[in-house]
């Protein structure tokens, strides 16, 4: 469901539902960030105040709670950590229901584990458009790729009007686009360029790429012009003197700090509270979200790293402002979706909210307008995870070159280290629990000593995501992965190893700028002898093992190169014209036009002339114009194509299909039967059906009586019930009512 369309309010009425009928006693909702946990713990208070809840990010539960709120790295803590005497608080039975936010590709990878633990039914929700949602999240829930149990996507809640559209600004932007060529400089400027970037000889890069910018390079200019066309062409409210609510989403950090000292500098009589920056190293970020979600509170922008991108709900906001790229669709659409929601009132009394400015200065609607898809990272393990499998490939490699003595040694050493790991493993962690049986058999070193195919697709499917971060010292462990690649390389006889070579030579070098330090300088002469390329042609396994143990231990002294942040101030310039994109995409599903009339029945279905459909009352011919009429008024062009949307079906039946039968009429069209002393349950069931498909759908086709659900009553469906007289009474009445709307 698209962003504003009501996701946390339908899974509100699907919790009332379950818990109601008593088919749910608990209920876990899951978000991956705090602030969205908050959100909907105060929504599902509002919805459903008779369920006790618990925000676990801040409290603990008790038994007598009946809905737990939690991220999910909190709730993984909780099932391995809290416990009612000897056994778990959370079992795998303990909620009925467990409600997904926003779950897509990234979070199930992460949070596998919560999914495959909990024994409850699953509602899964998401923003991310059906057709980019990707395979493994349809997966989890059993069902079709691309082929959603529901969904209510952008456009059609657009058409429907229970969301606003977006009006897409490309802002063709020099610098963030093309990045900063020295040639098409002025001369003032080339100056400056050369005064900022000549190295010790003068010479200078001929371009500085866009990517640098606002990652390293933060150009004064350039953001000066993006906050002086947000201030004078994006929305505003107070009669056109104050702007409208903004979020601005900035790259990083220091960009973000950046964007607010140059609009303290543009505006200073707006410096303090006005524009604010939240991200998650940012002083109280939830106060100042809370300030911002108020349409008579400051601040009226935010500038935004990564906290407001998703879950955060601000009717009020108008201008979006992208001055980022951005890859993942999933996130691209969440971004979008911080300005889809209804506003009433907005600019003033019964002046609503119709549409939201989006500012695109990193050609996202460009990139995404080609590939909807987006780029979705790619499973990742942890650097801990890629030695372990590096250090399984060697001991695979291996096992043939045991007759020579120093190499089993080496493998065996390979081999006791793998042990050592899997050994390691928490067995009573939840998260390892369902690998029991694979954790026992490697926790056996008589069992790695002949690594089979199976075996070793049981290490890199299973136990290899189980291993966990045990030594903190990242930069030994890339050293660790570079030699071990080095050593795979050789073994295989893959001469192709020039680039991992140079990147211990270029280590090397590093740390042989640091033997003012003890344990370097003892060192020294190792790390000049890898300088060499001979010392490189001229290595074995064993040598390379020695290099690899002699040298991790210093690389904690290296210094970390840190990329200075320049700041700049070139004149930038807009390149052509600014467009506006239509970025909604089409929905699969019902037509457009069909879904406006169907919108357009549901609005209105108190008319006079629509309630006697609902009702079975016959209605004239100048009775249904009157509906045609008022369709015209509203919306000529579905009007003028409501042929094309009803698709040969009658308008009587189109209209009763949506609003249904009034259950009074459909009960006294068949009181004859229900008010029989002598009726079996049975029968009482599969009247009772009948009556219930009629209230929802207003008709029913007669060969439905011979299918579900009635089947599942009686196999033979309304002749399985009753007899012949009877049943031919019944489908008798169907008729009538279908002939009643031709």
């Amino acid at each position: 469901m698209a962003t504003g369309s009501g996701k946390t309010r339908t899974a509100a009425a699907f919790v009332d539902v379950l818990t109601r009928t008593n088919h749910v006693k608990r209920i876990l909702f899951l978000a991956d960030r705090t602030p969205l946990v908050s959100q909907a713990k105060s929504a599902f208070n509002d919805y459903l105040p008779q369920l006790t809840s618990v925000n676990l990010t801040k409290d603990k539960t008790s038994d007598q709670v009946r809905m737990v709120f939690s991220t999910y790295q909190t709730m993984i803590n909780c099932i391995d950590n809290e416990f009612v005497g000897e056994r778990r608080l959370f079992t795998p039975g303990y909620f009925d229901l467990v409600i997904f936010d926003e779950v897509h590709r990234s979070i199930y990878q992460k949070y596998k584990a919560i999914f495959n633990y909990f024994d409850a039914i699953r509602l899964g929700l998401t923003a991310t458009p059906k057709e980019e949602t990707h395979k493994d999240t349809y997966e989890l829930f059993e069902l079709e790729t691309g082929v959603p149990t529901f969904s209510y996507e952008l456009n059609r809640a657009v058409d429907d009007k229970f969301l606003v559209p977006p009006v897409a600004l490309k802002v063709p932007l020099k610098f963030p686009r093309q990045g900063i060529k020295y040639a098409e400089l002025s001369d003032e400027d080339k100056l400056k360029y050369e005064e900022t970037f000549a190295d010790n000889e003068d010479n200078i890069p001929d371009e500085v790429d866009s990517a640098a910018l606002n990652e390293w390079l933060f150009n004064e200019n350039t953001v000066y012009k993006v906050l002086q066309l947000l201030m004078d062409t994006g929305l505003k409210v107070n009669n056109g003197d104050t702007i409208g609510k903004t979020i601005i989403f900035a790259k990083n950090q220091s960009h973000a700090r950046f964007i607010e000292t140059c609009f303290n500098k543009m505006y200073p009589s707006l410096k303090g509270k006005f524009l604010e920056v939240v991200t998650h190293s940012s002083d109280q970020p939830e106060e100042t979200i809370n300030l911002f979600k108020q349409a008579n509170k400051l601040p009226q922008i935010v500038v935004s790293v990564d906290m407001l991108d998703t879950g955060i709900d601000v009717p009020e906001i108008l201008n979006l402002v992208f001055f980022k790229p951005v890859r993942s669709s999933a996130k691209y659409w969440q971004m979008v979706g911080r300005g889809t929601r209804l506003c009433a009132d907005v600019f003033d009394i019964g002046k609503d909210k119709k549409e939201f400015y989006i500012f695109d200065y990193c050609g996202n609607i460009e990139f995404f307008g080609d590939n909807p898809k987006g780029i979705e990272p790619g499973a990742t393990i942890s650097i801990t995870q890629r030695i372990f499998q590096l250090k399984v490939k060697l001991a695979v490699s291996l096992e043939s070159l045991i007759e020579d003595d120093e190499l089993n040694e080496f493998r065996n050493q390979l081999l006791d280290e793998l042990l050592a790991e899997v050994i390691r493993l928490d067995e009573n962690s939840f998260v390892n629990r369902p690998y029991l049986r694979l954790i026992k058999a490697f926790s056996d070193r008589n069992y790695w000593n002949n690594l089979t195919e199976d075996k070793v697709r049981s290490l890199d499917k299973t136990i290899t995501a189980l291993i966990v971060n045990a030594d903190p010292d990242f930069d030994a462990k890339k050293l660790d992965v570079i030699s071990y690649r080095i050593m795979d390389y050789y073994l295989n006889e893959d001469k192709s190893i020039a680039n991992l070579i140079q990147q211990v030579k270029t280590t090397s070098n590093e740390l042989l700028k640091q033997t003012t330090i003890p344990h370097v300088a003892a060192k020294k002469d190792l790390l000049k002898k890898s300088l060499n390329d001979t010392f490189w042609q001229n290595i074995d396994l064993k040598a390379l093992e020695n290099f690899r143990i002699e040298i991790r231990e210093l690389m904690k002294f290296l210094d970390k190169p840190k990329q200075p942040q320049v700041y700049t101030n070139f004149t930038d310039e807009l390149t052509g014209q600014i467009e506006i994109h239509d970025i909604l995409i089409p929905y699969e599903g019902l037509p457009t036009y069909k879904a406006r009339v169907e919108s357009f029945i549901r609005k209105h279905r108190t008319f006079l002339v629509i309630n006697k459909i609902k009702n079975n009352q016959p209605i004239s011919g100048d009775e249904l114009a009157q509906i045609k009429n008022l369709l015209f008024e509203e919306d000529p062009e579905a009007a003028s194509h409501l042929d094309e949307a009803l698709n040969g079906e009658n308008f009587v039946l189109f209209i009763r299909s949506i609003i249904g039968l009034e259950a009074s009429v459909a009960k006294e069209m068949f009181a004859d039967f229900i008010n029989r002393p002598n009726i079996s349950a049975e029968q009482m069931t599969f009247m009772n059906t009948l009556i219930d498909y009629l209230t929802q759908n207003g008709t029913i086709n007669k060969s439905m009586l011979f299918d579900r659900p009635f089947t599942d009553i009686n196999q033979n469906g309304i002749l399985g019930l009753f007899e012949d007289e009877d049943a031919f009474k019944i489908i008798k009445i169907i008729d009538g009512l279908n002939q009643s709307i031709a």
